[in-house]
């Protein structure tokens, strides 16, 4: 693979600050700003923000802002990508406020834009509207969505930010305090109906290795606890390094999204394997199927787009957003990093049951001019490189 990388906030200011939930002092935000202008001068793109995680969630905006625009002072070519603080309750809000830090950075991309939770749906128009207001105004602001309604991350986001402090040990000792938990389990306001859309799809301790791919109200069930209590001994016994699968979006509202020219498609997925370490668990299929997957269920069959602002969705639009230079294009002096696809066949076959499978349909893939896919099958031959500052 060709790889660009951004510069993340949270190992800029757990490299300053640990995993503190405090505002930097100026001397720490000097140093902050001191190693993303190193990161960028080594070929960083731009600054990523995950600001539902720790440390990031313990910043403020005026701390994102202050990098923002040192990062814009750093590169020409810098954009701000945020997975937002809320993507749910107070979502138009965390729009607002990756607008104000976009507008420091130069460009923004909205990392996975969504409306999570059922309550939130209603806030498609409003929250499509703050980005085009903002763009109308002259930022540069984009997005990217992958094609499913099941987001995939950290099981321990279900927690209040305040119980991450300190890092995994300290969240550890907290799990395992019965006045501590009392008072987390108290601001965890969920309806009963949510715990029937939260799946384990992974966990390091072995013999909780059964509940993989089922969900927390099931897994309670089976304990005999009731959800609540079931999810604090998984992380416990899990070490906190457990992951899972929130459905909580709606496929009209994916639609909507698709439909926009601003919105290109992402995975939001590590890599994974077929084999190996990283062939664990039941991770999200968009690892292996999310391309695939919008050409044939939005564009071939359900025709949201023509195929070509399809293919510009997962080309030309992503290569010009994050500024990588004579790439997404096939054109002369150009980057001949081309896929060939049969449009008849091509679909993807993961599924949430069986999230290790291979995508249908690709003939041949170029990278860098070299056949990576040759007849439907890997040649071994791999001429990926990082493209520094794009290039």
């Amino acid at each position: 693979m060709n790889f660009a990388t951004l510069t993340g906030h949270g190992n800029i200011r757990a490299s300053v600050l640990g995993y503190a939930n405090r505002e930097p002092t100026e001397a720490e935000l000097n140093e902050m700003a001191k190693l993303l202008t190193e990161s960028l001068g080594a070929g960083a793109i731009g600054l990523s923000t995950g600001l539902i995680y720790p440390p990031g969630a313990y910043s403020r905006t005026e701390e994102l802002v202050r990098l923002a625009e040192a990062g814009r002072k750093a590169s020409g070519n810098f954009i701000y990508a945020t997975h937002m603080r809320s993507e749910g309750d107070n979502l138009i809000e965390a729009l607002g406020e990756a607008v104000t830090i976009g507008r420091a950075a130069g460009r923004l991309q909205v990392s996975h834009m969504k409306t999570a939770g059922r309550q939130n749906w209603g806030k498609i128009s409003e929250a499509i509207e703050t980005i085009e207001n903002a763009r109308a105004s002259g930022l540069r602001a984009s997005a990217d969505r992958y094609p499913y309604t099941a987001a995939s991350t950290d099981l321990d986001t279900i927690l209040p930010a305040w119980a991450y402090e300190g890092g995994a040990q300290a969240e550890l000792t907290r799990l395992k305090d019965p006045a501590t938990i009392k008072k987390i389990a108290g601001e965890i306001k969920k309806e009963p109906l949510y715990w029937e859309s939260v799946y384990v799809a992974s966990t390091p301790e072995s013999s909780d290795k059964w509940m993989e791919g089922k969900n927390l109200d099931g897994i309670a069930r089976s304990l005999g606890k009731p959800p609540l209590e079931a999810l604090f001994q998984i992380l416990v016994r899990g070490q906190v390094r457990v992951q899972a699968i929130f459905h909580s979006m709606n496929e009209d509202n994916l639609r909507q999204l698709y439909r926009l020219p601003w919105v290109m498609v992402g995975s939001d997925s590590s890599a994974r394997s077929l084999a190996g370490p990283s062939a664990q668990g039941k991770p999200h299929p968009r690892a292996f199927g999310t391309f695939p997957r919008f050409l044939k269920r939005y564009t071939i069959e359900e025709g949201l787009m023509g195929m070509e602002e399809a293919i510009r969705k997962m080309t030309s639009l992503p290569a010009a957003t994050f500024g990588l230079s004579e790439r997404g294009l096939i054109k002369e002096g150009f980057a001949a990093d081309i896929v060939v696809f049969d449009p008849a066949r091509v679909t993807d076959t993961a599924t949430f049951e069986e999230p290790f499978q291979k995508a249908l349909g690709v003939e041949h893939l170029l990278v860098n001019g070299v056949a990576a896919i040759s007849g439907g099958t890997l040649t071994g031959r791999r001429a990926g490189r990082v493209l520094r500052k794009g290039r």
